[in-house]
């Protein structure tokens, strides 16, 4: 279903669907999207997962990004943010 979804273009993320507390198994495959703290930040933004799949993200209301948020599932992948590691001393 991922191909699927990368041929027809960009899914548009408007809530989070869960939490992935740490490192903790899933029963689907895990696609990353990795993001600044600033980034996660930001409501509305584009991006792209590790493996391609191109995501328009309008969340609504008062819904912030967090490390660890399921933005959205099929039947057999997951994608999830990941939170990247900065250097704090910058």
């Amino acid at each position: 279903m991922l191909e699927e979804k990368q041929k027809t273009g960009t899914v548009v993320i408007t809530k989070i669907l869960g939490h992935r507390h740490g490192e903790e198994p899933l029963s689907k495959e895990a696609d990353f999207i990795s993001m600044t703290h600033d980034q996660l930040l930001k409501p509305h933004q584009k991006a792209v997962t590790e493996a391609g799949l191109c995501l328009g993200i309008s969340l609504e209301g008062d819904e912030k990004l967090f490390d660890g948020a399921i933005l959205w599932e099929d039947q057999k992948t997951v994608v999830v943010v990941r939170l990247v590691e900065e250097d704090v001393l910058e």
